[in-house]
């Protein structure tokens, strides 16, 4: 299986192909709860398959929350038929665990992941958000 680490730090992009499990784990270390700091493993060889995190913070000193999803696409189109689960947690050796897995081809457990893929199909597309930004 082939993976490809899409990372973003301030709004740029940076991209790993066939990332080590070190690598991952390093990108991970380094998330910080900043706006458009997250990280994207997704594969290769499967339409549109991936996990992705975000660290997120209520500006406290609390330990920092680590937002993660997965996504499972179905369609022969990206979009056409997916499904989509959302986990929080707060042990980053879980995140760690997590993304060396499915790297491995592994799919965490979702039995305990909220169910999001109705929540995602609602979002307007980007260029009906583009409108509606306009006309305000």
């Amino acid at each position: 299986m082939s993976y490809t680490l899409l990372i973003n730090k301030n709004n740029k992009h940076h991209e790993v192909h066939s990332p080590s499990p070190e690598e991952i784990e390093g990108v991970i270390d380094s998330l910080i709860p900043v706006p458009y700091h997250y990280l994207i493993l997704f594969s290769n060889d499967k339409l549109n398959h991936y996990i992705q995190t975000v660290a997120t913070s209520d500006g406290s000193e609390k330990e920092i929350e680590y937002l993660v999803e997965i996504r499972f696409e179905y369609g022969k189109r990206p979009g056409e038929n997916f499904d989509q689960y959302q986990y929080t947690t707060y042990n980053i050796n879980i995140l760690k665990r997590m993304f060396r897995m499915y790297a491995l081809d592994v799919n965490p457990d979702i039995s305990d992941w909220t169910d999001i893929t109705e929540k995602i199909k609602n979002l307007p597309d980007i260029e009906t958000q583009r409108a509606q930004l306009e006309e305000k």
